[in-house]
């Protein structure tokens, strides 16, 4: 959610709507409510392309994260 914020108001980083509508994405699908709202803000400056690469690379983001339902599970290892 903060690293959309950044990227939305130009924080020290480059302005950047593609990609804060990427990191209010993963926010959402990790259940911030918020990020929802302001995804959907940064999504309506994107053009169609923009917006496919930012998909592109939430899909990126989001692969990159562990999965934390099997982050929850105990592990049947017996070293872990």
């Amino acid at each position: 959610m903060v690293l959309g914020n950044y990227y939305a108001d130009g924080l020290t980083v480059k302005q950047d709507y593609a990609e804060a509508y990427a990191w209010y994405s993963v926010a959402a699908a990790q259940g911030h409510r918020l990020a929802r709202v302001f995804g959907d803000s940064a999504r309506r400056k994107l053009t169609a392309s923009q917006l496919a690469e930012a998909e592109k690379r939430v899909a990126a983001i989001r692969a990159g994260l562990p999965n934390t339902e099997e982050a929850k599970l105990p592990s049947s290892d017996p070293d872990h």
